[in-house]
Parts: C-alpha cells; sequence; structure tokens
C-alpha cells in the first residue's frame, strides 16, 4: 500500500510537471494573460525549479491519495475523479480570488475551473491506469 502511494506520488508529480508546463505555459498563456489583470511584479521572470517540483511532489501525494481514498482503479474512475478533484479545488480557489482580490473576472474564473478539469482528468486517468495494473499485478501475486 505503502509503496502504491509513493509510486503514485511520483507518477503523479512526474505528469504533471510537464502537463502543467504545455497547458498554462503554451496552450492558455496568452488567453490568460490577455483575460486577467496583470500585475508589475507579479509573475517571476525565472521560476524557481526546485519549488515546482516540490509542489507538483505535494500535489501528487494529495492527489494521490484522494485517487486511492476515492477507489479511482480504473481509467473511467480516475477520470471522474481527478476532473471532479481539480474542479471542486480550483473553484474554490477561484472564487475566494474573485471575493478578495482582483485578479481575474468570473469569465476566466469559469475557463479556468474547465481547463483544470481536463487537466485532473488526463492526470486522472494515468493514475487510474497505474492503480488499475497495481491491482491486477497483486491479485496475480496473491493467487500465487
Amino acid at each position: 500500500m505503502r509503496s502504491k502511494i509513493i509510486t503514485g506520488t511520483l507518477l503523479t508529480a512526474f505528469i504533471s510537471f510537464f502537463l502543467s508546463w504545455a497547458i498554462w505555459g503554451f496552450l492558455v498563456d496568452d488567453y490568460y494573460a490577455a483575460n486577467m489583470v496583470q500585475c508589475p511584479g507579479y509573475a517571476k521572470q525565472h521560476q524557481e525549479v526546485w519549488a515546482m517540483v516540490v509542489a507538483h511532489l505535494a500535489w501528487g501525494l494529495l492527489f494521490s491519495l484522494f485517487l486511492q481514498l476515492a477507489g479511482a482503479n480504473t481509467i473511467w474512475k480516475g477520470i471522474k475523479t481527478g476532473s471532479l478533484f481539480y474542479s471542486l479545488l480550483t473553484l474554490g480557489e477561484n472564487m475566494f480570488n474573485i471575493a478578495y482580490i482582483n485578479l481575474m473576472g468570473l469569465k476566466i474564473a469559469l475557463i479556468d475551473v474547465l481547463v483544470n478539469a481536463c487537466y485532473g482528468a488526463i492526470l486522472g486517468a494515468a493514475l487510474g491506469i497505474f492503480y488499475s495494473r497495481y491491482k491486477l499485478a497483486n491479485n496475480r501475486d496473491a493467487g500465487k
């Protein structure tokens, strides 16, 4: 069980690192920049890579635990659970942002929820596949 969570965490962190770079670094970067308040000095010119790695590991652990507890051990369950997880997380965060700071409007906040739902679905699919293979391997080992 422990090795399953650790491996799931590392898998999720690895995939999310590159997937987030592709999504927010290329696919929606211009759209977000055009539709959010631009604050000088808010974004760093050069990101702290070590902090991104730690963040992806922390999110990977949380996501891996959540999918494990939800019993998402198939690709379809992973997609549904991952999408729900990131949709609710992003919706809550974005509504706090709208309530307290002048960073984004409602339209971009809702689009961000949809983008994160897709992000969570992809991560959930990967973890669902891993968990299903892990389950099959354990069932085969138990039969010996």
